[in-house]
């Protein structure tokens, strides 16, 4: 019997997730955090964010009214749309939600803007993971009821949330790995290995290059972690 628990615990460690898979426990973690954000008795402090949230008073509106919160069903259809449209890889998925999670420390996960903060997400992943990115206006036309231009001012709000920052560490991948799987698939899979050009394809898109000393930065490609020494 121990022999047998044993083998089905390394069965979970060693399973490798699909797109769906991560899709399926992404859309359930995202109703979590908008129902939580939904019944919150106090307004948190906002920066001002006209594309993501719009006026004050459409934001109190949002903001107050739960019974508007999607069902998981009606997010996990949404992330498949994009995920068949876009057809990006699991890593990609992973990365974006790593950016959500940044963006979500400044602002709330709402009824009203869910849906932009986490096409943003996955935009703004592409354009470190794939090495076909799409540009904003390829992007832009392939989401409905987003306007190019919109979506172009959309990531100069995006970024100011993340404070320019694209840089996600091995912790935090793990991390979200974890909290949204429940498991992290073994150091096999993921492949670790040295990629200096991504790690120079990361940096323009921040403001600030990492400096020398600075710790270990983790981003992905479309086959796997690239784990970067900046010592």
């Amino acid at each position: 019997m121990k022999e047998d628990i044993i083998l089905a615990s390394q069965a979970v460690i060693c399973q490798i997730p699909s797109v769906n898979d991560f899709l399926q426990a992404f859309s359930l973690k995202l109703r979590a955090q908008i129902k939580e954000s939904a019944y919150q008795k106090t307004k948190p402090q906002l920066l001002e964010c006209e594309y993501f949230f719009g006026s004050e008073q459409k934001y109190e509106y949002s903001f107050s009214i739960a019974k508007d919160i999607p069902y998981q069903l009606n997010i996990y259809e949404y992330l498949c749309f994009l995920s068949d449209t876009l057809k990006f890889t699991i890593e990609t998925w992973i990365l974006a939600a790593a950016y959500l999670e940044k963006v979500l420390l400044k602002i709330p996960l709402l009824c009203s803007n869910w849906r932009k903060l986490v096409t943003y997400s996955i935009f703004n992943s592409q354009k470190i993971s794939e090495r076909n990115e799409l540009c904003t206006t390829e992007f832009a036309d392939i989401i409905p009821n987003i306007e190019v231009v919109d979506f172009i001012l959309m990531g100069f709000e995006y970024q100011r949330l993340i404070e320019y920052n694209y840089e996600v560490y091995k912790e935090e991948l793990i991390e979200i790995t974890e909290s949204t799987l429940g498991y992290f698939p073994s150091d096999s899979y993921w492949n670790w290995e040295i990629d200096e050009e991504s790690l120079e394809k990361v940096a323009k898109n921040s403001k600030e290059i990492p400096q020398e000393g600075q710790n270990e930065v983790n981003i992905y490609t479309s086959e796997t972690i690239y784990c970067i020494n900046t010592v």
